[in-house]
């Protein structure tokens, strides 16, 4: 979400976007990301996207 958000950022000519597919999850392993607030998205200010992985939910997951 976080992505396209910056699309919709950097694009003059889109005017919606539906940037709540996030919403019903119930666990979400991204910290640091686009930030929601009274309907207003804020992106994150750091290099790249400005996310990173939340380490806990890295643990969490089997080695394949």
């Amino acid at each position: 979400m976080t992505a396209a958000a910056h699309v919709h950022g950097a694009s003059r000519n889109i005017v919606f976007a539906d940037l709540d597919g996030y919403f019903s999850h119930t666990f979400d392993p991204i910290v640091d990301g686009m930030a929601v607030k009274d309907g207003m998205i804020t992106l994150p200010e750091k290099p790249g996207l400005g996310v990173d992985v939340d380490p806990a939910f890295l643990k969490k997951l089997k080695r394949a």
